[in-house]
């Protein structure tokens, strides 16, 4: 059953339904968030600002849209809003950038894609510092971000990269960890 949907049995149903129709918008927002806002607590945060909007507006809006535009319109806010006050320490993809990713990684070829990801794996499994490294160097983070997030000096975070990028090369070349 879509979110529009939910909406409408919500408005006309009882407290069961208004139930299922909030657990599946915090889910639907969830998903959405994270992939946006890497840290846990603050993508919490942003889905509650969020959803408190909707709680306090949703029955006694009219739609010119879907309900389910209105309510991801209210959380694409809440994570700029987000962003912003953050003064711009946290750095990530914008739109444009994430429209050109997207692009890029449905040309790469499956094999590799799951190759890649394989050898992500046996990373994470091998040193997790390391796939933290080049999980938060991908998602466009500086070298002083990643820095302070790991608590380590600039010096050792290019040991740490340098290496990880070899355990990479390695496994994507031979397909093993040594």
């Amino acid at each position: 059953m879509g979110l529009n949907d939910l909406y409408k049995n919500s408005l006309s149903g009882g407290e069961t339904e208004e139930k299922k129709f909030f657990l599946s918008l915090t889910e639907r927002f969830q998903l959405v968030a994270e992939q946006k806002i890497m840290n846990e607590s603050d993508r919490q945060e942003v889905v509650q600002n969020a959803l408190m909007v909707v709680v306090k507006k949703y029955k006694e809006m009219n739609f010119e849209v879907s309900f389910s535009a209105w309510a991801y319109d209210i959380l694409q806010k809440e994570i700029l809003k987000y962003y912003r006050t953050r003064g711009g320490r946290v750095k990530r993809f914008s739109g444009e950038e994430d429209d050109f990713y997207n692009a890029r990684v449905k040309s790469i070829d499956p094999a590799l894609r799951r190759n890649l990801l394989d050898c992500l794996k046996k990373i994470c499994g091998f040193n997790q510092r390391f796939a933290r490294v080049l999980n938060l160097k991908y998602q466009g983070y500086g070298v002083d971000e990643i820095c302070l997030r790991l608590e380590v000096n600039m010096s050792n975070l290019y040991v740490i990269l340098s290496r990880a990028r070899s355990k990479l090369k390695l496994c994507l070349e031979k397909g093993v960890i040594e």
